[in-house]
């Protein structure tokens, strides 16, 4: 269906009237799936309340005023997953509103968010993490934000309070994203960090000790990984290795930080000289 004309979809906003128990409040407050694709007329600005109900939102060029659209994602106690792809009016994610309102959320992927800047909460309410008002995505596991060129910053996302069961993390081609942090994510396993160029860090890179999987690819600014963290020499954690050009690493603990990963890819770091290179196996 062509819908690129279409420039409202006013049964969402009608959710914020009394309807009383209509069918088609009723069928609406039923909705599982909501999938928005190719519809980038559609004007978000007026209030937006989606069905409680909803345990999937896939969202491709959906539309502007999508800063507003985030903002009514409110008792979405059964959402699992959430895509949002092509997003260019998209500026601002609010962390508060999605914390108290998606704790079933398991997988969030956003991708060419073109200008995406934070994902933050507002400063009213930040405060507020700290005294058990505003709870954490208790339940998402699986973080994948792609091509989005203005991310300045993940600090206030990638904090163990805020993501207690996450796993797995991708961040690609955020160029002005600096210097992700998640030493403190006790339970990821997989991290992937690819294509940034500010991830200047002061200190070593610090990964948690749960961690199964690093790839970092392309990525400038990182001169030392703290491969060791929570490393038994025994029994090792990390299982898989890749680095790829990154061109200021000068340093991941020794050759023998690596001895015992089954899988490894080490290559195009000039600046590392602790190894030969390329290495592989």
């Amino acid at each position: 269906m062509n819908c690129v004309s279409l420039k409202s979809i006013p049964f969402f906003l009608q959710l914020v009237g009394s309807l009383g128990n209509t069918s088609r409040s009723d069928n609406i407050n039923r909705l599982e799936e909501l999938v928005i694709t190719g519809c980038g007329q559609i004007n978000w600005q007026g209030s937006v309340v989606l069905p409680t109900s909803l345990s999937k939102i896939d969202l491709e060029r959906p539309g502007y005023s999508m800063d507003r659209f985030m903002r009514g994602f409110l008792d979405l106690t059964s959402l699992t997953y959430l895509k949002i792809h092509r997003c260019d009016s998209l500026t601002a994610i609010p962390l508060h509103v999605w914390r108290s309102n998606l704790p079933s959320l398991e997988v969030l992927d956003i991708y060419f968010c073109n200008n995406l800047t934070s994902i933050v909460s507002e400063a009213s309410s930040s405060s507020s993490t700290t005294n058990g008002g505003i709870k954490g995505l208790s339940s998402l596991a699986k973080i994948r934000i792609t091509w989005c060129p203005k991310l300045l910053s993940l600090h206030e996302f990638l904090q163990p309070d805020c993501l207690p069961a996450v796993k797995n993390i991708e961040v690609s081609f955020c160029k002005e994203l600096i210097s992700p942090s998640v030493d403190r994510l006790d339970g990821l396993q997989q991290l992937t960090i690819e294509g940034s160029d500010k991830c200047n860090m002061e200190r070593a890179m610090i990964l948690p000790s749960s961690l199964k999987k690093l790839s970092l690819k392309n990525c400038q600014g990182i001169e030392s990984i703290n491969l060791a963290n929570g490393q038994s020499a025994s029994s090792p954690v990390l299982e898989k290795l890749v680095i790829v050009n990154c061109s200021d690493l000068k340093s991941i603990g020794g050759a023998e930080a690596v001895d015992k990963i089954k899988t490894l890819c080490i290559c195009g770091c000039n600046e590392l000289k602790e190894i030969r290179q390329p290495l592989r196996r």
